[in-house]
């Protein structure tokens, strides 16, 4: 499907959309927490795909590219939004650090910002495969089987590389349980 779409087959382009779409904008949503948002950014990781989809090394991992192409972009939405909440915090207390610490939780905002680069440099170590498994069963509640179908590996094969990858989390996030 992406070789004849990068081909410039507009219907295998729209076969790619209408079957990755609909669980794209999910993990976007369950990211986001805003509808819109999500449907905004799933449009963003199509017209990426529409543009560079000739790119791709490997056509048949088409799937987990849309994936991390989406989970960059709503992880880049999160982040300007934090800033937009930082600036409006500031604003609000005109510039007064005390009032700023009162709208916005300090300590609990800097724990979890701290957890979260410690999970993604731990992601970014994943091969692009494991971070493909990961990303469809953990964010997006794909089954194995799922996963499997989708990335051209055996269920077996994703059910111990999902095994590896937690075992790894567990062990290098113990600080943050």
């Amino acid at each position: 499907m992406a070789e004849r779409t990068a081909n410039g087959e507009s219907s295998a382009f729209s076969a790619l959309h209408e079957r990755y779409f609909g669980p794209i904008c999910r993990m976007a949503m369950r990211m986001l927490g805003d509808q819109a948002e999500a449907e905004d950014i799933t449009q963003e990781v199509f017209l990426i795909a529409w543009r560079r989809i000739g790119d791709l090394d490997e056509p048949g991992a088409i799937g987990g590219w849309l994936y991390r192409v989406a989970r960059r972009r709503c992880l880049l939405a999160i982040r300007l939004a934090r800033r937009q909440q930082m600036a409006t915090a500031d604003d609000l207390s005109g510039g007064h650090p005390v009032a700023a610490a009162r709208s916005v939780d300090p300590v609990a905002r800097a724990e979890i910002e701290a957890c979260a680069r410690d999970l993604e440099r731990e992601l970014a170590e994943l091969t692009r495969q494991q971070q493909a498994v990961w990303l469809l069963v953990e964010v997006d509640g794909f089954s194995y089987v799922e996963v499997a179908q989708a990335l051209g590996l055996s269920q077996q094969a994703v059910r111990s590389t999902m095994t590896r990858i937690r075992t790894q989390l567990a062990k290098s996030m113990r600080a943050w349980r």
